[in-house]
């Protein structure tokens, strides 16, 4: 016996039924023709209640899940992609797959996700470091761990084998990224980027860079609706952000003269830097990264080098930390203030970088910088 809610639902399904055929079949029907229908009508009835009745019986025994020592880990990643991974950009999502697929399937893909030992996990990586990626090794360990963690805590698995694997990696060096802290050699940099011969576009590239000291792909990509003259500012979307986070660049005096003087050549534009060589519509890394080792500080100077610059300068001179790391769209080292302290620490920053841009005026002038 179906309950009245379940019947009444199925009489509903019904109905459409008979209606939808009866419109396609404008012309009166013969007896036999609504014979036919009243019996498939009766059938669908009787595999319907048949049904309910096994789903909604007391003593149906649920069917037995797939045991999860079964998964192997292709099939867990896939899990953990459609459950733990929803936030994650789609880009981000295809070069996570794309690394597990050329570095992890070849050899643990196929086998079960529980019975994976660590010394598997080991060998399987120390092929990555055998290659040459060493730093690839570290970052696919970081992923299995996060992987293993959400198997673990989802209940698809009772352990993490990745626990102890990083003791048997090689031990990465952390580079210091070049940078340049001297006030004279500083001087000396933003002079050669002055006369820096090129086209212009790149030209108005590569001195914005030292000023607005975002990195260099959010700035390669910049657009024209994001930049506001009036408000002084320019707004990066939370999409083109590391950080998954709006991120605001208050504009020096500096900075929106020469974004005044770059609209006179890109404004007909999209993006600020327009290119007509690129694919994709605006100047490259490889441009940036080629104009800086024609200034002759390739060598001695990275893209990163310029926050590290700015950063270095501005808390020495007192600024706080917390408007200097937002103005680096750096993440709170500290979790649970990252998520309730959403202070943009504007009137500071604004001061900040003002303070900064007459600083480099004044170590390209090479007036005394005490």
């Amino acid at each position: 016996m179906l309950s009245y809610d379940t019947e009444r639902h199925a009489k509903e399904i019904f109905s459409h039924l008979v209606r939808g055929w009866l419109t396609k079949h404008t012309s009166d029907q013969s007896e036999t023709e609504l014979l036919e229908l009243g019996q498939a009508a009766v059938h669908l009835a009787e595999n319907f209640s048949r049904i309910a009745s096994d789903l909604t019986s007391p003593d149906r025994t649920p069917e037995p899940e797939r045991p999860f020592c079964e998964f192997t880990l292709e099939q867990l990643f896939i899990e953990w992609q459609q459950r733990g991974l929803k936030v994650w950009e789609r880009k981000e999502k295809r070069q996570l797959q794309n690394r597990f697929r050329r570095f992890i399937f070849p050899t643990l893909g196929p086998r079960p996700a529980a019975q994976i030992q660590p010394s598997e996990i080991v060998a399987t990586l120390r092929m990555v470091e055998d290659a040459g990626y060493l730093a690839s090794a570290h970052q696919l360990l970081a992923e299995l761990k996060r992987l293993f963690r959400f198997a673990t805590a989802a209940g698809y698995l009772t352990h993490n084998p990745t626990t102890d694997v990083r003791a048997a990696l090689y031990r990465r060096r952390v580079r210091r990224r070049a940078t340049i802290l001297v006030p004279r050699r500083i001087g000396e940099l933003l002079r050669a980027i002055d006369s820096y011969r090129g086209k212009a576009v790149p030209k108005y590239f590569i001195r914005l860079v030292p000023l607005v000291f975002v990195r260099v792909g959010e700035l390669r990509r910049a657009e024209w609706r994001e930049i506001n003259f009036r408000a002084a500012e320019w707004r990066i979307p939370a999409s083109r952000m590391k950080a998954r986070r709006t991120h605001i660049v208050p504009l020096s005096r500096q900075v929106k003269s020469l974004f005044r003087g770059l609209q006179r050549i890109t404004g007909y534009s999209k993006y600020v830097f327009a290119s007509s060589s690129s694919k994709t519509g605006y100047i490259t890394e490889r441009t940036f990264n080629a104009m800086l080792a024609s200034t002759g500080f390739g060598g001695e100077m990275t893209s990163t080098g310029f926050r590290s610059m700015a950063a270095t300068y501005l808390s020495e001179r007192g600024w706080t930390t917390e408007a200097i790391e937002r103005q680096l769209s750096h993440a709170d080292p500290i979790r649970l203030r990252r998520h309730y302290v959403l202070a943009e620490y504007l009137p500071e920053r604004r001061r900040m970088m003002q303070a900064w841009a007459d600083y480099l005026d004044q170590l390209r002038s090479n007036a005394k910088t005490g």
